[in-house]
C-alpha cells in the first residue's frame, strides 16, 4: 500500500487476532488514552470483538456481524466489520489509500456510514463501522409499493447531501445504488439514509478512469460506462445514479429494461420514459428533476449542487430534510445549501 496520509494513519486501529478455546478468534484493539489521575501518563486498554456471522458480501469483500465481548467502552456494543481481499488473482496487493482516506474524512458526516477505524492482516484489509440493524434501501423497496412522491423527494435529498459533500472534497462514489443506500431510520419514523461503501471494492483501475462500476446493476451504470458516449467526470456517474435510483423508488420500475433502450435514448432524448412517471402520478418538476440528472450527455447532466437547488426540492414542501442532527452537520458543511 502507498504511504498512507496522516489521517488515515491516525484511523488505523492497534489490534491482535486473539484464538478462542472454542475455535473461533477474537478480534482485540488495545488503545492508549490519558490517565484522568495523570496529565502527563496514558492508560492501555483493550476491546474484545467475537464475530456473530455474516451479513453480506460479494466475490472479493464479505461483511460480519460482530459483538463487544469485553473491554466495551461507550454504547457501541455491535458492529459491522467489511472483510476485503487484498490481493487479487495476480498476487498484486491493491492500493486502498484513497478509498481509505474517503472513510475516515466522511465518517462524521451524518449521511455516511460511520467508521470506527480499520486494521488488516496478511490477507484482508478490515473496515469496522457502525451497524444499522434496519438494512439497505434495495431490501426495503423490494417488500414496499412505489414511495410516495415526497418520501421519494425526501431521500434523494440526502442522497444528493452526501454527494455533493463527497465531489466536493473530490470523491466519487462510483458504485450507487440501493444496496449502499443504508437506513437509519424509516417509515413510520422519518427517513434517514446513510451512503455506504465509498467504492472500496468496485474501485478506479487507472489513471485513465475506466471504473469497476460497469460490472454493477443495469440501469445505475451511466451510459458513458457503456461506451456509448463520451465519458465526462466521475461526478456525473453518480448523479445517473442517484435519477435510477429515484425512478425505481417512484415507479418500482428500471428506466430502461435493457442496453438496446439505453442506446436508443442516448441517441433519441426524446424517448425517455417520463409516461411512466407520469402514470405514476409524479408532479411534472419531479418529472423535470429525473431528466435533468439522466440526460444522456455527462457534461450536461445537472450537478449535485444544482440538484439540491432545483423546484423539485423545494424546502416548501411536506419533506423533513432528515433528523435535525443530520440537517445541523449538513448545513454547515455544505455552506448553508440546505437552508
Amino acid at each position: 500500500m502507498a504511504r498512507l496520509p496522516d489521517l488515515v494513519q491516525d484511523s488505523k486501529l492497534e489490534t491482535h487476532f486473539l484464538p478462542s478455546g472454542d475455535g473461533s478468534v477474537q478480534t482485540v484493539h488495545t488503545y492508549h488514552e490519558p490517565d484522568p489521575t495523570s496529565r502527563r501518563q496514558l492508560v492501555s486498554r483493550s476491546e474484545h470483538w467475537q464475530r456473530q456471522g455474516k451479513i453480506g458480501g460479494g466475490s472479493s469483500a464479505s461483511v460480519w456481524l460482530e459483538k463487544c465481548t469485553k473491554g466495551g467502552h461507550g454504547d457501541v456494543e455491535v458492529r459491522a466489520i467489511k472483510q476485503i481481499e487484498t490481493h487479487r488473482h495476480s498476487g498484486q496487493m491493491l492500493d486502498f489509500s484513497r478509498e481509505l482516506e474517503a472513510i475516515a474524512k466522511f465518517k462524521y458526516e451524518g449521511c455516511f456510514v460511520k467508521s470506527f477505524g480499520w486494521y488488516e492482516s496478511p490477507e484482508y484489509l478490515f473496515i469496522a463501522m457502525e451497524y444499522l440493524e434496519l438494512g439497505d434501501l434495495h431490501t426495503y423497496l423490494d417488500r414496499e409499493p412505489p414511495l410516495p412522491e415526497h418520501e421519494a423527494k425526501e431521500v434523494t435529498y440526502q442522497i444528493l447531501y452526501g454527494l455533493y459533500f463527497m465531489h466536493n472534497n473530490g470523491f466519487a462514489h462510483r458504485d450507487l445504488k440501493p444496496n449502499n443506500i443504508l437506513l437509519k431510520s424509516c417509515p413510520p419514523n422519518d427517513w434517514w439514509i446513510k451512503i455506504a461503501d465509498f467504492g472500496i471494492s468496485k474501485r478506479i483501475d487507472d489513471g485513465l478512469g475506466k471504473s469497476t462500476t460497469f460490472k454493477g446493476t443495469l440501469g445505475y451504470i451511466a451510459p458513458e460506462l457503456h461506451g456509448f458516449i463520451e465519458k465526462g467526470s466521475p461526478y456525473a456517474v453518480d448523479i445517473w445514479a442517484v435519477g435510477e435510483i429515484a425512478f425505481q423508488m417512484l415507479t418500482k420500475r428500471p428506466t430502461f429494461k435493457h442496453l438496446g433502450l439505453l442506446s436508443v435514448y442516448v441517441n433519441n432524448p426524446e424517448t425517455f420514459p417520463s409516461n411512466l412517471l407520469l402514470a405514476a402520478q409524479i408532479s411534472q418538476p419531479g418529472v423535470e428533476f429525473i431528466v435533468s440528472i439522466m440526460h444522456p450527455i455527462p457534461v450536461d447532466r445537472i450537478t449535485a449542487g444544482n440538484a439540491l437547488r432545483h423546484r423539485w426540492m423545494d424546502r416548501s414542501s411536506s419533506c423533513h430534510r432528515g433528523p435535525a442532527i443530520a440537517k445541523q452537520i449538513l448545513r454547515r458543511r455544505t455552506g448553508g445549501i440546505c437552508i
